[in-house]
This record gives structure tokens, C-alpha cells and sequence, in this order.
């Protein structure tokens, strides 16, 4: 438990764990996505499935999440060419990023993926801390690609993960003395 100081609020706080966009991979977004292999994909069990991006190496994903989240990390992984070289966050907006604001509008975070990939035979894969406290109360982010490892026509995600918790509702100090002493 920690207690803000200074104020009557204590916070519970949990251990960063995988979380789930919302319950149907339907209402995530996904610019530029190949018919054939659909963002529904990288979120699932099945190694054999993947996004591919369709007409050039861009991709925009817009993921909601059911609860605001606090993030802490991801996990990305891809074919060393066709993977990610970079991404760019932001979160929580109103509209949908174009390609032209993912080039030009200030992110939240840009992560150099090729720096800390770490090769898996024919895959590499990441895992990214966030800058944390950038990403205290998210209800969706936002992920531009704007090119991959190898500068192919197409990227290519196999594994997306994303970790972190649920917000808690900030308590009343005086309650949770109330609660502790029944307990």
C-alpha cells in the first residue's frame, strides 16, 4: 500500500501484468492493415499468425482498453526484416492519428526498437520499459510504425503484449483504517 504524503488518499498499488485491450479485438483499429493478416492476430496464441501492413512498411494500431490503465511496458516481436524499426505513442485521443500526424504531431514516446531487440532465429523481439509516468491513467494508445528493420514494402507484427494495471480508486484514509480494523 502507499500512502500519498501530504494528502488524506492512500493508493493501492499492484504489480505490473499483461493487459488486455478490450474484450473484442473488433474495436481495435488498425491503418494500413493486410485483408489476409489483420491485427486480430497478434494478440492471440497461434505462432503462425501475424499483422501485415498492406500498401507500404506504415501502420497506425488504436487500442482501447475496457478500464484506464496505468502502463508500465510491451512485448514486440517480428521477422528481423519486416519488423518494427521504431514506434511512436499517444495516448488517449479523441481521433484517430493520421499518417501525416504520425510524422509530424509530438508523441509521447518515441522507442527505438532496433536498439534492444534481441534476435529468436528467424525473429527478433523486444521488451520495452515505458516511461511510466507518462502513462498513469490510459484509456487507449495509439502506436505508429512509420518503417521497419529492413526497409521491405511491408511490416510485419507476430506478438504484441502490452503490461501494466488497472487504476484503483483512490480511498478515503479514514476508510481504509475503518476497513483494516474489521479485517
Amino acid at each position: 500500500m502507499l500512502l500519498k504524503s501530504g494528502t488524506h488518499n492512500a493508493t493501492v498499488s499492484r504489480p505490473a501484468r499483461k493487459i488486455n485491450p478490450s474484450k473484442s479485438t473488433r474495436q481495435i483499429e488498425c491503418l494500413n492493415q493486410s485483408d489476409d493478416h489483420t491485427v486480430a492476430s497478434i494478440f492471440g496464441t497461434d505462432a503462425k499468425q501475424f499483422l501485415e501492413s498492406d500498401v507500404d512498411e506504415q501502420i497506425i494500431l488504436v487500442i482501447p482498453f475496457n478500464q484506464v490503465v496505468k502502463l508500465h511496458s510491451l512485448i514486440i516481436s517480428g521477422p528481423k526484416d519486416k519488423a518494427p524499426k521504431s514506434i511512436k505513442t499517444y495516448i488517449n485521443r479523441a481521433t484517430t492519428l493520421s499518417f501525416e500526424e504520425g510524422e509530424s504531431i509530438e508523441p509521447i514516446e518515441v522507442i527505438d526498437l532496433s536498439a534492444v531487440y534481441i534476435a529468436e532465429g528467424d525473429l527478433v523481439s523486444a521488451t520495452v520499459p515505458l516511461r511510466f509516468v507518462k502513462y498513469q491513467s490510459v484509456s487507449s494508445i495509439t502506436l505508429f510504425v512509420g518503417q521497419n528493420l529492413g526497409r521491405e514494402e511491408t511490416t510485419v507484427i507476430n506478438r504484441l503484449a502490452l503490461f501494466g494495471s488497472p487504476v484503483e480508486v483512490t480511498k478515503n484514509l479514514a476508510e481504509l483504517k475503518k476497513d483494516e480494523h474489521q479485517h
